[in-house]
C-alpha cells in the first residue's frame, strides 16, 4: 500500500469525525509511523478498518466497516434479513457475514469496498468513502 494513499484515506475519515485507534498511542509530539498493517478508525456507532486488499488483483486497499460485532443469529437468518439491502448497495460494495474470533457462535457483519488505483488517480476516493459511510449508517440502523 502506498503511504500517501493511506494517509489520504485516514485523513478523510478523521475529517469526518473518526478517531484513530492505536495499539500504543504515540506520545505527545512524537511522529506517527505508518506501517503496512491494518489501521482502525472509531466512530460512535462502528469501527472502520483500512488495510491491504484481500483481493490484490482487484484493488490496492480495502476499507471495511464493522457494522455489528456480534449477531447471535444463524448465517442463513442474517442472509435472509439482508437480502433486500444487498440489492440496494452501490456497485462494488459488499456485505460479509463472518464468524467472531472469540469462539462463540456469533457472527459479525461487515460492509466493505476495495479501492482501486483509478479511485485515487481520478480523485474519486472521497466520493467512494462518502458512499461507504452513508451505507454504513443506513445499515447500522436497521433492526432485525
Amino acid at each position: 500500500m502506498n503511504a500517501e494513499r493511506i494517509i489520504s484515506v485516514l485523513d478523510w475519515f478523521l475529517m469526518e469525525g473518526g478517531e484513530p485507534l492505536y495499539e500504543c498511542p504515540p506520545a505527545a509530539g512524537d511522529d506517527i509511523v505508518l506501517d503496512e498493517g491494518i489501521f482502525e478508525i472509531k466512530f460512535p456507532d462502528f469501527e472502520v478498518y483500512v488495510g491491504p486488499p484481500t483481493r490484490p488483483l482487484v484493488g490496492i486497499m480495502d476499507v471495511a466497516v464493522l457494522l455489528r460485532p456480534a449477531m447471535a443469529l444463524e448465517v442463513e437468518v442474517i442472509r435472509a434479513w439482508l437480502a433486500p439491502h444487498i440489492k440496494a448497495l452501490p456497485l462494488g460494495f459488499e456485505l460479509e457475514i463472518l464468524p467472531t474470533e472469540d469462539g462463540h457462535h456469533d457472527n459479525s457483519l461487515w460492509l466493505s469496498k476495495c479501492l482501486s488505483t483509478a479511485d485515487f488517480v481520478n480523485n474519486h476516493y472521497p466520493e467512494v468513502l462518502s458512499k461507504l459511510m452513508i451505507e454504513a449508517k443506513r445499515l447500522h440502523t436497521l433492526s432485525y
